[in-house]
C-alpha cells in the first residue's frame, strides 16, 4: 500500500490523456508539487498552469532503456515520491518498477497481474471464477479457425490484446467472418464473444 505523505514531489506519466490531466490538477489542489514526463510530442498535461516541471523523454517502445535512464533522471534530479503513469506507460513502467530508485513509489501493480487483466480471454475466465457475468467467450487462434462453427445469429470478434475497439468486428454472419480473419494481422489469439441484443459488451482492453 502506498501511503501518501502531506507533500509531495509527483511525476504523472502519459499526459496526453485527460485522466493525467485531471490527476494533475487534484494533485496541485491537494498542495504538491506535479511534474509531467511524456515522449510524445504533444500533451495535454504540459500546458496545465498546475505544473511544476515537464520533460520529454524517449519512447519506451524504440528504446526502452533510453526511456528508464531519462526517468531515472527526472526522479533523482527532482526529489520525486510518487510516479503515476497512465496509458501505455503503465506497461512498462510496471516491467521497470525495480529498477527505480527505492525512494520513489511506483503507482503500479505487477506486470504479470497487469497482462494477465489486459488479455480479455484471461479477464473472462478470471470473472467467471468470482461468478460474475459474462458473455459466452471462445478462444479463437490458428489451430481451431477453420474448424470453428457457431449457431450464434450475431457475435463479436475482436483481439486478444486490443484498445478503443480497435480491430474489433460486430457480424451477423459469424462463420463467414471467422473464416476471413487473418490471425496474423492481429495478435496470436483473438477471442469470439457471443453476443445477445441488448446484453452489456465485454470489458474494453488496452494495447501495451
Amino acid at each position: 500500500m502506498i501511503q501518501l505523505l502531506a507533500s509531495m514531489n509527483v511525476l504523472i506519466l502519459g499526459g496526453r490523456a485527460p485522466v493525467a490531466l485531471e490527476l494533475g490538477r487534484l494533485f496541485h489542489k491537494g498542495g504538491h508539487k506535479v511534474f509531467s514526463a511524456e515522449s510524445f510530442p504533444y500533451s495535454l498535461l504540459s500546458h496545465s498552469n498546475t505544473i511544476s516541471g515537464r520533460f520529454s523523454i524517449p519512447s519506451p517502445r524504440n528504446n526502452l532503456n533510453d526511456y528508464k535512464e531519462a526517468l531515472i533522471k527526472i526522479i533523482d534530479n527532482n526529489n520525486i515520491d510518487l510516479v503515476i503513469p497512465t496509458c501505455e506507460e503503465v506497461y512498462y513502467i510496471a516491467k521497470l518498477r525495480d529498477e527505480f530508485p527505492k525512494k520513489s513509489k511506483i503507482f503500479v501493480d505487477r506486470f504479470e497481474k497487469i497482462m494477465k487483466l489486459h488479455n480479455k480471454w484471461h479477464f473472462i475466465q478470471q470473472a467467471k471464477k468470482y461468478n460474475l457475468p459474462v458473455p459466452e467467450t471462445i478462444l479463437l487462434n490458428t489451430s481451431n479457425k477453420n474448424r470453428l462453427v457457431t449457431k450464434k445469429s450475431r457475435v463479436v470478434l475482436k483481439p486478444v490484446y486490443s484498445r478503443f475497439s480497435t480491430k474489433t468486428i460486430i457480424t451477423e454472419n459469424p462463420n463467414l467472418s471467422i473464416k476471413k480473419i487473418k490471425i496474423s494481422q492481429v495478435p496470436v489469439e483473438t477471442s469470439y464473444e457471443g453476443k445477445k441484443r441488448g446484453a452489456e459488451p465485454a470489458p474494453p482492453g488496452m494495447r501495451g
